[in-house]
């Protein structure tokens, strides 16, 4: 499959320290020549998701650059190499392409939950609020990632509540609506501290 050659042209002058010629492999995998290094590389019409997901990755390798006991780097994402809007007005995404395994050990699964949870206590703003500077999606869901100072309140409102409040748009469901009240009385003040918690009842 021949790449697009809006990508192609950007890959020569984005991503030239990676190589010369740029071969695709399908499945948006791209082969940097001469060195044969895989990359993850794809131009959309869904500019502002494409345009969220590059800003997330960004974010999360910066969270997550820290090395790990023995000194080694721990990968979770990949490196963004190149982002932003085509002259024709798509959006396009340059990563490097992580081969995805089936499974994980329990040592990697620890390392991973510790991680996610690093990533999350350093992802609010220089105001202590939590959310994300650009939109940002989940599947084709649009995530509501306006800053708010309580991580419970973003959780529960922000992800949970407005996922509730978008299929009882639909379709009304009284049990879903009282599992999202449940999980308020029974969860949701377990997710910080009891000092910010009680701040921000």
């Amino acid at each position: 499959m021949a790449l697009d050659k809006t990508l192609e042209s950007i890959l020569r002058g984005e991503c030239s320290h990676l190589g010369s010629q740029f071969i695709s492999r399908g499945a948006s995998c791209v082969a940097a020549q001469p060195s044969g290094r895989k990359l993850f590389a794809k131009i959309d019409d869904a500019v502002e998701q494409t345009l969220g997901e590059a800003e997330s990755l960004k974010a999360m390798g910066s969270a997550l650059s820290s090395d790990d006991d023995g000194g080694a780097e721990v990968r979770l994402t990949p490196e963004v190499h190149a982002s932003g809007k085509a002259a024709d007005g798509r959006a396009y995404l340059i990563t490097d392409y992580l081969e995805l395994k089936s499974s994980i050990n329990k040592a990697g699964q620890k390392r991973l939950g510790s991680r996610l949870a690093e990533m999350h206590k350093k992802g609010i703003n220089q105001e202590g609020r939590f959310g994300f500077g650009v939109a940002t999606y989940c599947g084709v869901t649009r995530q509501d990632n306006s800053w708010n100072i309580s991580w419970p309140k973003f959780w529960a409102d922000q992800r949970i509540g407005d996922l509730v409040r978008r299929i009882n748009a639909e379709q009304n469901d009284a049990e879903l609506k009282d599992l999202e009240e449940q999980m308020r009385s029974k969860c949701v003040h377990n997710l910080t501290p009891s000092s910010d918690d009680n701040a921000t009842r």
